[in-house]
């Protein structure tokens, strides 16, 4: 059996997903209010948090594009830069920056090459 506060907390998550996946913008009023009255001091906080910068998280809800692929881009850039640092000589960086193992095209690898038939020497 659930205690009246966890299920207040599943209710009222049930309650932002669902906004958040219907992208229902004008729903988040509502749910902020609601959230703010609960007894649960997590919930209060979350949709505190929410309300100080609320019209960004309208805007989330309302439009479908995000910064996530440029950021990941990011955070893989300082981690390399993180990992390097003082440990190599710019050339490095450039390389490990700008050629990564799933970007390098096939015929990179060092395949042997065809060696040109020889002549048989002619017995005079």
């Amino acid at each position: 059996m659930l205690s009246p506060e966890i299920k207040a907390v599943r209710e009222g998550a049930h309650a932002f997903a669902q906004l958040r996946r219907e992208r229902q913008s004008d729903g988040l009023p509502a749910w902020l209010a609601h959230a703010e009255q609960r007894t649960v001091s997590e919930m209060r906080s979350f949709a505190t948090g929410l309300r100080q910068d609320e019209a960004a998280v309208t805007a989330a809800l309302q439009y479908a594009w995000s910064n996530g692929p440029v950021e990941g881009h990011i955070n893989r850039l300082q981690m390399l830069k993180r990992q390097m640092c003082g440990r190599a000589h710019l050339d490095l960086l450039r390389r490990r920056f700008l050629r990564t193992p799933h970007a390098e095209p096939a015929q990179a690898r060092s395949l042997p090459m065809p060696v040109p038939a020889q002549r048989e020497a002619k017995v005079a």
